[in-house]
Parts: C-alpha cells; structure tokens; sequence
C-alpha cells in the first residue's frame, strides 16, 4: 500500500467514526455526518495558513460532492 492510500484509509476511518451511532436528544435521534479536509506536507508551502488553506478547500469540496456538487477548486493541489 502507498502512503496516499493509507492516508485516504486513515481519514475515512476518522470521518466514519463520526458517523456511526447516533446521538441521543431527548427523544430525538442525530445522526452526524463529517467532511474533513486534509494538507500533506509540501516545501514549497511556506506558512501554515497556507496549509489550512489547502485543507479547508479540500474540507469544502468533500461537502460539495457529498451534496452532489462537482467541482473543485483552482488552488486545490
């Protein structure tokens, strides 16, 4: 398995873990759902608020296509 792979692997196990029991409200049910965004290293990246950046692009797209949305943005790297 490649490093990429075993990143993707890692955070769908954490996004799923988030979404498998529900929460009990009073009477009521929640069931959560999470997008995580996620940066991998790059030298070329020179500030962390540039690596947050990265990974929130990445959080928005998971929302987008979760909602059925295609399309990903241009500094998604």
């Amino acid at each position: 398995m490649n490093i990429a792979k075993g990143k993707l692997m890692l955070i769908e196990k954490l996004r799923a873990s988030f979404c498998t029991l529900p929460i009990k409200y009073g009477n009521e049910q929640i069931h959560l759902r999470a997008s995580l965004g996620y940066a991998v290293f790059d030298p070329d990246i020179d500030t962390p608020e540039a690596m947050m950046k990265i990974a929130d692009d990445w959080m928005y797209r998971q929302k987008r296509r979760a909602a059925g949305v295609e399309h990903q943005p241009s500094e998604i790297r």
